[in-house]
């Protein structure tokens, strides 16, 4: 998908749609819905993200600051307080975008599956929020 901007050209390879992706595919064999499953791989996606936003604080925090143009031990630690503070905001936020997503599904089978779409997708989106923040090979 391509979004024209004046000057702008933005390429976007995610989904259309918060529920679309193949993730949970494995729930569903022989046309079966496997609720397990589907609490098992989000719970193995929110793992991941958990994993990705600790390694991330850590750089953060073990940032050499004095290699940072101005940098203060102040600045660094403002720098993981804002992280922390984004990413306890950020979950509240999926909660409640994967909430709207799923809404139409609501009282029905498929509710499930489309709060665990929703959520695997938002995930994945984090992770790559995380991971253009801060690199330590920054400090060289």
């Amino acid at each position: 998908m391509l979004f024209n901007l004046p000057g702008f050209f933005i390429s976007s390879a995610y989904c259309s749609s918060m529920l679309d992706g193949n993730a949970l595919k494995p729930c569903f064999r022989l046309h079966e819905e496997s609720l397990e499953c589907i609490i098992e791989i989000t719970e193995k996606s929110d793992e991941v993200l958990n994993q990705v936003y600790n390694q991330k604080l850590q750089e953060i925090k073990s940032a050499d600051e004095i290699r940072w143009w101005l940098g203060s031990r102040e600045q660094k630690l403002r720098m993981a307080d804002n992280f922390v503070n984004s990413q306890r905001l950020w979950l509240e936020y999926r909660k409640s975008y994967c909430f709207t997503i799923a809404a139409p599904e609501e009282n029905t089978h498929a509710y499930d599956e489309a709060q665990a779409r929703c959520q695997i997708n938002m995930n994945q989106r984090r992770i790559d929020e995380i991971n253009m923040l801060y690199h330590p090979e920054l400090d060289n």
